[in-house]
């Protein structure tokens, strides 16, 4: 298939489309679709957008899960918010997401890269684990982030 959308809404009533250049549905009954570049959007509690892309993804129709690999990034275009990483794996239903690979996160003033990071309550809580450290420029910033780094 090419050109595919698929639609949801999140467990607390947000909505969320997913995107693909291209894409192919398992047929072992599994739900999953292969995508090649898929996009995912997601509204925000505060009605804002995060964007997810990737080379490559599978999204399960059934529990809602987006596993994301090559490439990944995730913008919160409201926080000026831009995460890097190889692999990031998505609840599309309940908001949270996680990643195992390495991660670079920064915004207008500040820079965290680490090991991993979990992100909880669709974005109100990023923990940043193993080997974490962060960069924080000197003109303060505006955006309130409740940021917990565990080495």
């Amino acid at each position: 298939l090419t050109g595919v959308r698929y639609r949801g809404i999140s467990s607390t009533g947000r909505p969320y489309e997913i995107t693909a250049e291209q894409a192919q549905e398992a047929q072992d009954g599994s739900e999953n679709v292969d995508m090649v570049l898929p996009k995912a959007t997601i509204t925000s509690r505060d009605g804002g957008k995060v964007n997810l892309r990737s080379n490559h993804g599978v999204f399960n129709k059934g529990s809602n899960r987006i596993d994301l690999a090559g490439d990944v990034v995730v913008i919160q275009h409201g926080h000026s918010l831009r995460l890097d990483t190889e692999a990031l794996h998505a609840n599309l239903k309940s908001g949270e997401m996680y990643s195992n690979a390495p991660i670079e996160a920064k915004d207008t003033n500040r820079q965290i890269n680490a090991s991993s990071m979990r992100v909880y309550n669709s974005g109100q809580r990023i923990v940043f684990k193993g080997n974490a450290k962060m960069v924080i420029r000197s003109e303060p910033s505006n955006v309130a982030l409740n940021i917990e780094i565990k080495s």
